[in-house]
């Protein structure tokens, strides 16, 4: 936590002691969840907050971890998300596309897509489609 450290010697240096927490997240390639966020800031409203912890992963070596509760949902309830996941050249890439472009060009729907794709030993792909009735303000 490198800059944990500089910005605690900083503002001792200048005189001023805020509250300066450090932590680390998304280890292992954990996602950061809403529940994770309010576990920090959980910790920065308790009468002692800890000021170095991890976040998203049970550390067995320094006991340093926040616990975090259930999931939270953030997405609206009229969002309808879909999860397909694709190998190589399959199509399914294209297809994703296209009916992303569908839904948000010939609907009253708002329409979103996120691909994600990894090619280490086998080339695979995982898309996130969402889409939900709106009104733009």
């Amino acid at each position: 936590m490198p800059l944990y450290l500089d910005v605690n010697i900083a503002m001792s240096e200048s005189g001023r002691r805020p509250l300066i927490t450090g932590a680390t997240y998304g280890l292992a390639s954990k996602e950061f969840t809403p529940a994770m966020v309010k576990a920090v800031f959980d910790n920065l409203n308790a009468p002692e907050p800890r000021t170095q912890y991890v976040v998203g992963i049970e550390d067995d070596v320094t006991h340093s971890s926040l616990a975090f509760g259930a999931p939270i949902s953030t997405t609206p309830k009229t969002t309808k998300q879909c999860v397909f996941w694709g190998l190589g050249s399959d199509g399914t890439v294209g297809a994703n596309k296209t009916a992303i472009k569908v839904i948000g060009l010939n609907t009253d729907l708002k329409a979103q897509g996120h691909f994600v794709f990894d090619s280490h030993k086998v080339c695979w792909f995982l898309c996130s489609l969402r889409y939900q009735i709106c009104s733009l303000i």
